[in-house]
């Protein structure tokens, strides 16, 4: 990712989109260049084509900047919510299981994939809006450069978010892991039990 601050007062922006609703799909790059007289956006990808169609041509370039992004990760958080249930619905399945199952580790593999792309996306985003609440050049107004600042605020609250999901499917590694180790033991103790009866033999 980048965020370069212009001398005229203009931001030259890049990163890799990711669709957070299909993160196994290959991120995409986006250019934004923007100053107060001009929004230009550069991308072949679909849904952030779409969230610049979204914003109304007529406002000033630095509020269209702040809509694209803002509209960026509107949905976000429930989409997280949605990781967030699906973990926890793999560590109720795993409770129940009476034997383990090498599907379920498969799960949690991608599932941490997962995470870990996602934690990237939010790091380079949080970056750049932090790049962007330094205004240097003091390019914005006191309204918008509040708005930026409550965004970047959001994108902290995203990556925290993402963090606190690879804790969560961690803790259910280990426990899961800890469940096998159990299994592992109990059939040790059945092999250790007939070995004493039969050596002697």
């Amino acid at each position: 990712h980048i965020c370069f601050t212009l001398e005229n007062g203009a931001f030259l922006i890049e990163f890799h989109f990711c669709d957070i609703k299909s993160p196994e799909q290959k991120d995409e790059r986006v250019c934004i260049y923007c100053s107060a007289e001009n929004f230009i956006f550069v991308s072949d990808n679909r849904r952030c084509i779409e969230l610049v169609s979204d914003v109304d041509e007529k406002l000033e370039p630095y509020r269209q900047l702040l809509e694209f992004v803002s509209n960026l990760t509107a949905n976000d958080v429930y989409e997280l919510e949605k990781i967030e249930d699906r973990i926890t619905d793999l560590e109720d399945s795993l409770i129940k299981e009476k034997r383990s199952n090498s599907k379920n580790s498969d799960i949690i593999i991608g599932i941490r994939r997962e995470l870990l792309k996602l934690k990237r996306y939010y790091e380079q985003l949080a970056l750049i809006t932090e790049d962007l609440t330094e205004d240097a050049n003091k390019a914005f107004s006191e309204e918008l450069h509040k708005r930026f600042i409550s965004l970047d605020k959001r994108m902290d609250y995203l990556l925290n978010s993402v963090m606190h999901l690879r804790e969560y499917i961690t803790q259910v590694r280990e426990a899961y892991q800890a469940q096998i180790d159990i299994e592992q033991n109990q059939i040790m103790k059945v092999f250790t039990v007939i070995t004493a009866v039969f050596l002697p033999l």
